[in-house]
């Protein structure tokens, strides 16, 4: 892309509301806890995609017995790269049987934007997800 397609771009708001891979997972909100991140796509310095994979396990909230379940979700990249193990995150579950159904993406992009503008506004001292560092004298 050249310089003029990105300046137009970066001036030119993007209308197109682009489809979350996988749909709609339906069931209802519910809240689960990442127990490890097993990774997210990487992305090179010019490609600007609305969403990446990332895939991790977890378990949800109040089940601490049982196997973690893995999942992949479609996020913003930001989002993608602040999930990270030890954070409770907001997910679908099914009505009917309890199951996890997977990550709601657009609850999980909402609160990491918060949790980015927190790391922000720390200068860098909150650990994205986690509760502020103290530093040193």
């Amino acid at each position: 892309m050249g310089f003029l397609q990105r300046a137009a771009k970066g001036v030119t708001p993007d209308t197109t509301e682009v489809p979350r891979p996988g749909g709609d997972l339906g069931g209802v909100p519910g809240r689960a806890v990442v127990i490890r991140k097993l990774g997210h796509a990487s992305l090179e310095k010019h490609e600007t995609p609305r969403y990446i994979n990332v895939d991790f396990e977890a378990r949800l909230v109040g089940r601490a017995g049982g196997p973690p379940i893995e999942i992949r979700a479609y996020v913003a990249p930001r989002a993608a790269v602040i999930l990270w193990e030890g954070l409770e995150v907001p997910v679908r579950v099914d009505a009917v049987s309890g199951a996890l159904l997977g990550l709601d993406g657009d609850a999980w992009e909402a609160e990491a934007e918060k949790l980015d503008e927190l790391y922000e506004a720390q200068g860098g001292r909150v650990p994205r997800g986690g509760p502020p560092v103290e530093s040193g004298p």
